[in-house]
């Protein structure tokens, strides 16, 4: 038994959560590295997918990263303790004809380590490392299969002092064996008796688990040709500084929105399914994830498969325009794509009027009294009021609304205005 692959299963079982554990010890000091690439392989015959570390960083496919990676560490948890004991016995027999046999065995596994400390070592500039390669191209082929994406490390469980961990593997097991023949009987016994007690002495920074994002732009190929839709949204657009004047990102607003505005001519039933539908990948980050990744090979099929599920046939053109929005909504921080999708009918609206009211006349919001409860202050939503309501001609990062996605403040400003748009576009 691999002592170590089966300590860090178990350590990802107790915990739950996203994690994938590291199996391999020598892929330890791969996964320190703040770029490395795993390699994503999904099966036809499986549900779950399987992942082992690569060779590759970020910078050996790209050949060079515009910015850093910025790795956060903090306590993860005080201690972790393993002490397992199975043990587990057995007997089979039969017999066809004259031939009689008869299986006993039993066995026993102990498995013991206390971990200490756990460090998170996070990646904390995802998103800006993400929108630095959006439309870049590949400068080394990595040879995946069809079945395979590459997908970075975004964070990793860490051990905070040297630890060990002991295991004992005992199987003890006997066969007898009988044949009949008149006037008479022959028979023979045998045994198998296997023992196996391994102890590892470990170093602190030993990788338990890890967490991965997917970028979709490292499985395009030199000879692939990304699809330039008008509604997606550019790297340099949501990251400049310049985007933070008030008046910039109304003009891009009002060019995002012209885009948009073929959702209001689509059918009545494809709309309300359509909406319903993206709510429901938008309840979390990781179901909104997992339907990107899991619903084809590019942002293209996992729209057409969302399309192809509504009642009716969508108009021409609407995969484009729908992919855009998605494409925003991708933009939005977690806590945004949480409210998006549990926003009843009359607070979409109501967020709509509001991002009417910047359009129109900024310097006089709506009364924050005249909204419903989780849009006033104190409301569970009320962050998204004061984005839109205290927008000023210089915009400004608040210190905390910004932390998550790394967006300009006035970029945050601008996927949350084009995503309420496009979502109360569907809802009218």
């Amino acid at each position: 038994m691999d002592s170590f692959a089966e300590a860090t299963k178990r350590f990802v079982h107790h915990v739950k959560g996203d994690l994938i554990p590291n199996t391999v010890f020598h892929d330890s000091n791969k996964l320190l590295d703040p770029t490395r690439l795993v390699v994503k392989t999904k099966h036809w015959y499986s549900w779950n997918p399987d992942y082992r570390v690569s060779e590759f960083k970020l910078e050996d496919l790209l050949g060079d990263i515009p910015r850093q990676a910025e790795i956060k560490t903090s306590l993860l948890m005080a201690n972790f303790v393993l002490d397992i004991e199975k043990r587990q016995t057995g007997n089979v027999g039969g017999g066809i004809l004259q031939y009689l046999c008869k299986v006993v065995g039993q066995g026993c596994m102990k498995l013991k380590c206390e971990l200490g400390p756990l460090d998170r070592m996070e990646l904390i500039n995802l998103t800006n490392l993400k929108t630095d390669i959006k439309r870049r191209k590949m400068i080394c082929d990595p040879g995946l299969k069809k079945n395979e994406k590459l997908v970075l490390v975004k964070e990793r469980v860490v051990t905070n002092r040297p630890f060990s961990i002991n295991c004992s593997d005992e199987v003890d097991a006997s066969i007898t064996r009988t044949i009949n023949i008149p006037p008479g009987q022959l028979g023979a016994d045998g045994g198998h008796l296997r023992k196996e007690n391994t102890t590892m002495q470990l170093l602190e920074k030993t990788v338990l688990a890890y967490k991965v994002q997917e970028l979709m732009e490292l499985n395009v190929n030199d000879d692939d040709e990304l699809e330039e839709d008008g509604g997606t949204l550019s790297a340099e657009l949501i990251s400049d500084k310049s985007i933070n004047c008030l008046d910039k990102v109304l003009e891009a607003l009002e060019e995002y929105v012209k885009l948009l505005q073929p959702l209001v001519s689509l059918p009545k039933q494809t709309k309300s399914s359509l909406l319903r539908e993206l709510c429901e990948v938008l309840k979390d980050r990781q179901t909104f994830q997992r339907f990107l990744e899991d619903r084809g090979e590019d942002w293209s099929n996992s729209v057409c498969t969302l399309l192809d599920q509504l009642p009716t046939k969508p108009l021409e053109g609407s995969r484009v325009v729908t992919e855009s929005l998605v494409r925003v909504l991708d933009a939005l921080p977690n806590g945004a794509l949480n409210m998006l999708a549990n926003c009843s009918s009359s607070e979409l609206q109501a967020l709509n009027k509001l991002v009417e009211a910047l359009k129109t006349n900024h310097s006089n919001p709506l009364p924050s009294e005249t909204l419903p409860p989780k849009l006033q202050e104190g409301g569970e939503y009320n962050w998204a009021t004061q984005l839109l309501c205290s927008a000023s001609e210089n915009l400004h990062d608040d210190g905390n609304l910004f932390l998550e996605t790394g967006i300009q403040p006035g970029g945050l400003l601008l996927v949350l205005c084009i995503a309420v748009q496009g979502l109360t576009f569907l809802g009218s």
